[in-house]
C-alpha cells in the first residue's frame, strides 16, 4: 500500500514539473542583444533584436524585412498580412536565429511595431 502512494505523489510532483517546464518555456522571452553581437553560437537558438526596417521584399508565401539597429543589419523572414509593416518602422523581432547561404538570418515567432 505504501508503495502505491509513493508512486502516485512521485507521479504527481513529476506531472507537475512537466507543466512548470512547459510553462516556462513558452512565457521565457530571450534576451535582446545587437545585430553585431550574432554569431554561430546562437545558431537555431532564440534572440530578440530592436532596428529600423530598411527594405521589404515580398516572396509567395513570406516577406524579408531587412532591420537594422546603430551596429549592424541582418534579414527577417515574417509571414507578415500584406501592409502591417513599412519602411523605416521601428521593430522588436522575437525569433530563430537561422543561417542561409553563409548569412544569418532571423525566422521571426514575433514582431512589434513600436512606432506609427
Amino acid at each position: 500500500m505504501e508503495e502505491k502512494r509513493l508512486l502516485r505523489i512521485s507521479l504527481i510532483i513529476s506531472l507537475i514539473g512537466i507543466f512548470f517546464l512547459l510553462f516556462l518555456a513558452k512565457n521565457l522571452e530571450p534576451k535582446q542583444i545587437n545585430i553585431k553581437e550574432i554569431n554561430d553560437n546562437l545558431l537555431n537558438q532564440k534572440i530578440k533584436i530592436h532596428g529600423t526596417i530598411l527594405r521589404i521584399t515580398d516572396k509567395t508565401t513570406f516577406k524579408i524585412l531587412s532591420v537594422a539597429d546603430a551596429t549592424e543589419k541582418i534579414d527577417v523572414l515574417c509571414e507578415c498580412k500584406n501592409n502591417q509593416f513599412q519602411v523605416n518602422n521601428t521593430i522588436l523581432v522575437s525569433g530563430t536565429l537561422q543561417d542561409y547561404k553563409s548569412n544569418f538570418q532571423i525566422s521571426a515567432d514575433k514582431i512589434i511595431k513600436l512606432n506609427k
